[in-house]
């Protein structure tokens, strides 16, 4: 494995605001379907630490091997979420952002509409509209995932079962928890399909176990369950689903470590019939894919040493359909690869060491180049219709925001600095998380149109 492989998982792209906004709109999903999508911490260097939602998705597994202690798998502690009126972050006149939880380890899930959004508190889950409004609290619940638009679902904590490192989980579970239907939020007990969800927002969810490790390799098998229905046991560990939530991409971890690469496979849902399998000599970061907005191409970083030692970061673009790939190269020199695909079904990619933003086609040609006078973060809706962008300062330090939506740019200003965003599924509402010496608050605004 690379150095860094634990690098490899974060899912940021650097790009020029003016790029961005022009190469969404000129012509668009996260390998989960309606899943809420987290900014990593930014450091200073394009170095970062992984989203603290199970996943990416939002939604996802951890990708570290699970352990009792580590923070992506344990109980993940959280925030008191009394919301607190609306507060201006600049001038007054600005848009506004609403405060709805203050604390520490803070993370939120979108429902696939982007209509109402589940945060992560320290006592448990709390279920805001899109509005911030609180519908439902239900306390002493972890991992929140969303098995459709209006019902999220949640695991009791104290129930939740080991799955220390190596000792793995033995059989699939059914584990005490709440449900919540949006319509009526009063949280329902429930038992629900464990461990590690992820769901596709229609019904069903993927869920793992790990097998004793052997010889340090892991060993993760998956089953989707859906409608009290389960299938039968499969290798891998999914990462996630397409925006129309009928594939499924799962990770087959090849070689032993914590952040192990892999070959990667595509599955159609409801008959896990194979789609497309990777090639093993060109192996993935494991969580680091991404369907395209049709669930038609799949995009994955292969990151490999040159004769001359210096490590380079190819895209993989894969036609699912017919099995065709094309390579993209995006920069060398840097921690993660930079790409992200726009709404047109392109790859934007940083190259030549940052300084500039190519965009290619699914096929791997390049169809536009632009020079960058500034390193951004950017983060993509489902559809990829909406993209938010952050610059960031000298220090790595994200110090605004601007959503781009068509042709529409415009400015988002905040509570500075900040630490994570979760954008809807359909781009009109964004969550952030902002740190300081009192701990971290969560923020809920509109996303304008202009």
């Amino acid at each position: 494995m690379s150095p860094d492989s634990a690098l490899k998982r974060a899912r940021w792209f650097f790009a020029a605001l003016a790029v961005i906004g022009c190469a969404s709109g000129t012509t668009s999903s996260p390998a989960s379907s309606g899943a809420s999508i987290g900014l990593p911490t930014m450091s200073a260097s394009p170095t970062v630490a992984p989203s603290a939602s199970p996943t990416v998705a939002p939604s996802a597994p951890p990708t570290e091997v699970p352990t009792a202690t580590n923070p992506a798998t344990g109980p993940t502690p959280s925030p008191s979420t009394t919301p607190a009126p609306t507060q201006p972050p600049g001038k007054p006149g600005e848009f506004a952002w609403r405060n709805i939880a203050s604390g520490d380890g803070i993370s939120a899930d979108w429902a696939p509409d982007g209509q109402h959004v589940a945060l992560q508190s320290p006592d448990g889950v709390d279920v805001f509209d899109q509005s911030g409004n609180l519908l439902a609290s239900a306390p002493g619940v972890r991992d929140p995932f969303w098995i459709s638009a209006t019902t999220v679902d949640a695991y009791t904590t104290s129930s939740f079962p080991d799955t220390s490192q190596g000792d793995g989980l033995g059989d699939f579970e059914m584990v005490p928890g709440v449900t919540i239907d949006v319509a009526s939020p009063t949280p329902q007990p429930a038992s629900l399909p464990c461990c590690y969800p992820v769901a596709n927002g229609s019904g069903a969810v993927a869920i793992t176990k790990y097998l004793p490790e052997t010889d340090g390799l892991i060993r993760p098998q998956f089953a989707v369950w859906e409608d009290g229905q389960e299938t039968a046991a499969r290798d891998g560990r999914p990462l996630g689903w397409d925006l129309a939530g009928d594939k499924l991409v799962v990770f087959h971890p090849s070689e032993a470590g914590v952040f192990p690469d892999g070959w990667l496979e595509v599955v159609a849902w409801p008959n896990l019939s194979a789609v497309w399998e990777s090639d093993p000599n060109k192996p993935s970061a494991s969580s680091d894919v991404d369907f395209d907005g049709t669930g038609s191409y799949l995009a994955y970083p292969f990151i490999y040493q040159d004769g001359s030692g210096a490590w380079l970061h190819d895209v993989i673009i894969a036609n699912l359909a017919t099995g065709d790939t094309a390579s993209v190269r995006t920069v060398s020199g840097v921690d993660v690869p930079r790409y992200t695909w726009n709404s047109s079904g392109q790859i934007i990619g940083v190259t030549d060491n940052g300084l500039k933003a190519d965009t290619f086609s699914a096929d791997g040609k390049k169809v536009a180049e632009r020079d960058l006078p500034d390193q951004t973060a950017v983060i993509a809706t489902a559809d990829y219709s909406t993209l938010v962008t952050g610059q960031t300062d000298s220090n790595g330090i994200l110090v605004s925001l601007v959503a781009n939506r068509g042709a529409a740019t415009t400015a988002m200003k905040a509570p500075f600095p900040v630490d994570r965003v979760y954008i809807a599924p359909d781009g009109l509402h964004i969550v952030i998380t902002v740190e300081s010496v009192a701990g971290e608050t969560a923020y809920l605004s509109d996303v304008p149109d202009k």
